[in-house]
């Protein structure tokens, strides 16, 4: 239907054409105009062309003056919707118009150019671009922050030094064994009474590594679970 209208519409403004003087060469049928751009009406004259009499439909027009109108609707039932000028001198040949930036988008438009009732030539259909909806979006700063600093391990917590040693030793009757604990010997080395050779000796050849409590690998294999006797 809406295929079938446009082309009668076309065969209606073709035949109100060929009955008028004047040839409208731009606009042209399926223009597009943007609002806000400054568009140009383009017209011809057959001959001599003065009327002493009629008016046309949309503005009065004196001899050797036209008007220029924009109309939509049905082809045989036009509806002015504004006119651009009136009284414009028919010899000028064309005329320039800015496009209102309000200009309404939703309809189609047949652009009229006459001397009168009798004598008006139709350009159409032409289109309004709908305005472009300031998509452009300021990108909102981005507030980074700053990723807080972990202590890595080895500054998160410092190395204490254990200040005993332990050992496990066998039982003197061969069943199960027995840890000891000692207090550490100082770097410079010190008395610290009783079995102090032997443990200098185990201290030496078992150095601590890293942190928790140190233990020594017995010479044999305990089969037996340490009883739990700690000396005083």
């Amino acid at each position: 239907m809406v295929l079938k209208s446009i082309v009668l519409l076309s065969l209606s403004i073709v035949q109100l054409a060929l009955a008028s003087t004047i040839t409208i060469s731009s606009p042209k049928a399926n223009d597009v105009w943007t609002p806000g751009h400054v568009v140009e009406f383009a017209w011809s004259l057959a001959g001599d062309h003065h009327h002493k009499s009629g008016h046309l439909n949309l503005a009065n027009s004196k001899p050797g003056k036209l008007s220029i109108a924009i109309a939509s609707g049905p082809a045989q039932s036009l509806v002015i919707d504004r006119v651009i000028a009136s009284n414009v001198n028919a010899t000028k040949g064309s005329y320039k118009w800015r496009v209102p930036k309000n200009f309404n988008a939703n309809k189609k438009y047949v652009v009229e150019i006459g001397t009168s009732a009798n004598d008006i030539a139709f350009a159409g259909y032409i289109s309004i671009a709908k305005p472009a909806t300031n998509g452009t979006a300021h990108p909102t700063p981005s507030h980074h922050a700053n990723p807080s600093k972990t202590p890595s391990a080895s500054h998160s917590s410092k190395t204490h030094e254990p200040s005993s040693v332990c050992v496990v030793v066998p039982n003197s009757d061969g069943i199960g064994s027995t840890v000891k604990c000692h207090p550490k010997p100082h770097k410079k080395g010190g008395k610290h009474g009783g079995n102090q050779d032997g443990n200098q000796k185990q201290h030496k050849e078992h150095k601590h590594h890293g942190h928790g409590h140190h233990s020594v690998k017995p010479s044999h294999a305990i089969s037996t679970p340490v009883n739990g006797q700690v000396p005083a």
